[in-house]
């Protein structure tokens, strides 16, 4: 791995790549935390998911001809810039020729884990998966994954297999230390049969991994020579791109699920909550989720275009139920809010019991940033505070600060984040203005 290197270059720029579940999103993005262009690639929906990685590099492909055609850049011409960096969804695996188990489906219970001893394997959430991926394929003799040599195969996790294909580079991003248990350990690998040169080595988020193949800045349409950036699983980047890396941020993750997030200065462990250390030393992020949150938004719109026989964007149908107080999708935007209040309150309370901080406005990311309207009806309903930022994805913002911490341009996130993180709207409840 390349050390970062002190950097006297000003106004950088950072390709920040996410790989998402359905779409890969990609950002051009200035060292001062503006975003030059942006473009996000949804994957064939009928794509067989078992080889959805395949469509990774392509897409970013696509992703960086838009980012040209935005940018009024000729196609023919390379795109310059200086780091690349990716992230994206865990704990999708896949294996070195695409082959993928993403991070949401289900695998089956496996006895010989069961029988297992190594307590790793009840805490991890890769072994299962590298284990149900890698008996998959040994069991289906008709798949031509059934003659795969498992002792020198490479296994990766979803962003370190883009990586992979950029730079040959084989790693494994650790987001910190207390994340291992998560992870692996080598005397596990061994207890299903791989070894520990199966998984690439573990490198923490803003390690330079190696500079882009010659033969992909081509296909690419970029310029050569371009160090490639290990970013971090997309939680992780999306706590990074919104700043909350001081004890009493908060942060919304709100997308088709949704998740409350405070950093706290010690961890606790209740049931409602769940709480990962945060990638900062010696701080937690406790959070309150919500399975369903965005998909609600999805149907209750659906369920409006049929009944009306209309076609509307999701800012003109929430302006339609504001306005429409008894209808249907305004309940439903209500109860939503009040869903949000309530793990909201209840994160309150834990941290007034605690002593901990608890620092208003909530940053936002994720889809739901798209909508000043749901946002201000969030806002008086919940009685908090919400902002939103420079771009909803706030994961490619954190990609931007790691490319800053990986080129030296700032000594460490929290600096990094100071600079780049630039607030774009503060919605306030109305009984507080």
């Amino acid at each position: 791995m390349k050390k970062p290197k002190q950097t006297t270059k000003n106004n950088l720029n950072f390709l920040c790549v996410d790989i998402g579940t359905t779409s890969l999103k990609a950002a051009l993005v200035c060292q001062n935390g503006q975003v030059l262009a942006f473009s996000r690639i949804p994957f064939l929906e009928n794509f067989d998911k078992s080889k959805i990685a395949t469509l990774w590099k392509p897409s970013l492909q696509n992703a960086i001809h838009q980012i040209k055609n935005q940018l009024k850049i000729n196609l023919s011409s390379e795109l310059n810039c200086d780091a690349i960096c990716i992230s994206g969804n865990g704990p999708t695996v896949v294996l070195e020729n695409g082959t993928t188990l993403l991070w949401n489906q289900k695998i089956p219970q496996s006895e010989f884990l069961k029988n297992q001893n190594l307590q790793i394997f009840n805490r991890s959430l890769f072994l299962p998966r590298i284990f149900a991926l890698k008996e998959s394929c040994t069991t289906d003799k008709n798949s031509n994954n059934s003659q795969i040599d498992f002792t020198n195969c490479k296994f990766f996790s979803g962003p370190e297999f883009l990586i992979y294909e950029l730079t040959n580079s084989h790693v494994t991003i650790l987001p910190e230390e207390r994340y291992k248990d998560a992870y692996w350990t080598p005397d596990a690998l061994l207890q299903i049969g791989l070894k520990e040169s199966s998984l690439g080595n573990f490198v923490r988020p803003a390690t330079i991994c190696a500079n882009i193949k010659n033969e992909v800045a081509e296909f690419l349409g970029l310029s050569k020579n371009i160090p490639v950036v290990a970013g971090a699983p997309d939680f992780i980047v999306a706590m990074i791109g919104t700043n909350c890396l001081q004890e009493g941020k908060i942060f919304d993750r709100a997308g088709s699920s949704e998740g409350i997030n405070l950093c706290i200065k010690k961890s606790i462990y209740k049931n409602e909550f769940r709480t990962l250390p945060s990638i900062e030393k010696n701080l937690w992020n406790i959070s309150a989720l919500m399975e369903s949150s965005g998909k609600d938004f999805v149907e209750s719109k659906k369920s409006f275009e049929m009944r009306y026989n209309t076609t509307c964007t999701f800012e003109e149908y929430i302006f339609h139920c504001i306005k429409h107080e008894n209808s249907s999708g305004f309940l439903m935007m209500k109860n939503l809010a009040l869903k949000v209040k309530e793990k909201i309150d209840n994160l309150k309370k834990l941290a007034d019991e605690n002593d901990f901080k608890f620092l208003e406005p909530i940053m936002v990311t994720g889809g739901q940033a798209n909508s000043d309207l749901w946002l201000q009806l969030k806002a008086d309903i919940t009685n908090y505070s919400f902002s939103t930022l420079a771009i909803a994805d706030c994961e490619l913002i954190g990609d931007a600060i790691l490319c800053s911490v990986a080129l030296g341009v700032y000594d460490n996130l929290q600096e990094a984040a100071n600079n780049i993180v630039i607030t774009k709207k503060t919605f306030v409840p109305k009984n507080k203005l």
